[in-house]
């Protein structure tokens, strides 16, 4: 599952967060700055005799921390980790979240597609 190997990338590459990756929802409490991953979309593209050939799968991954500067170094460090998957990301875009008033977070967004 493609899911399973780029988190695992990304644990490899960015250490310090490796324990604070969440798949869909940040813990209650739990240490910052975290990442959070969601699969927005994943389809499987099928060849001529019906089998599956690939599949692209559409994340979104959203950096929090205590302060701005923080999560945007944060997301540049995450990009670079992408870009040297084995499944080289295409059409990401990034952008500034809201900050979280409830949480005084800072957020930061980054959108891709992965084609395994």
């Amino acid at each position: 599952m493609i899911e399973i190997e780029l988190i695992n990338h990304l644990k490899l590459q960015l250490p310090i967060l490796a324990e604070r990756i969440y798949p869909q929802l940040m813990p209650q409490g739990c240490v910052k700055p975290a990442l959070v991953y969601t699969i927005v979309n994943s389809s499987d593209n099928q060849g001529l005799e019906g089998c599956v050939s690939s599949e692209n799968t559409r994340v979104q991954i959203d950096v929090y921390a205590n302060n701005y500067l923080e999560a945007k170094t944060i997301k540049n460090e995450v990009k670079a980790a992408l870009y040297s998957f084995s499944s080289i990301p295409y059409a990401m875009n990034s952008r500034d979240g809201a900050y979280e008033e409830e949480t005084g977070l800072f957020r930061q967004i980054i959108d891709f597609k992965i084609r395994k």
